[in-house]
């Protein structure tokens, strides 16, 4: 029996949304991430340095790389089922994401996509790009995800739901 695969909502025991479980296990990762956060992160004013439950800044790069690489085959994913393929390769992210848009992409989304090929072709070269990741950055690289997320429902004239409404903040 042939599997198929879907933009949109998943009817029947045959068809998968692999990339929205890619989305829905990218929002689940950094949920557990703030929470981890929240519970264990390290504060300067902290005593607590020598405690095993601490939850440091490498602690953090890994599992925001995580989520990136989730988000990221996620929106790939995405965007490369929406388009016409060439031959029998589907366009990079960014031509795809230009071609279904009909107009540049944004410095971000390519900024976003760079983040994710760093972390996918992950090697020495690629260190100082996992390095750099912040909360600030892995927040506006979701928000951005999650916007081309939205860009390719409403191309496709279906519905933006819930899983596309999060507010990709930290904490303070």
């Amino acid at each position: 029996m042939r599997r198929h695969f879907a933009s949109g909502d998943s009817n029947g025991p045959n068809v998968n949304n692999l990339q929205r479980n890619f989305w829905y296990l990218a929002l689940d990762g950094f949920k557990h991430l703030l929470q981890k956060w929240e519970r264990y992160s390290v504060r300067e004013d902290d005593d607590k340095l020598e405690s095993e439950d601490n939850y440091t800044e490498d602690d953090f790069v890994v599992d925001a790389a995580v989520v990136l690489i989730l988000a990221g085959t996620s929106v790939t994913q995405l965007i490369g089922q929406n388009v016409n393929p060439v031959g029998d390769r589907v366009l990079p992210p960014r031509q795809a994401y230009k071609q279904l848009l009909g107009h540049p992409v944004s410095d971000d989304f390519v900024k976003f996509i760079d983040v994710y090929d760093s972390l996918r072709h992950f090697g020495s070269p690629k260190y100082d790009a996992v390095e750099a990741i912040t909360p600030e950055n892995l927040c506006q690289h979701l928000r951005i995800a999650q916007s081309a997320w939205c860009d390719v429902l409403r191309h496709r004239g279906e519905p933006i739901g819930d899983h596309l409404q999060n507010d990709f903040t930290f904490p303070e």
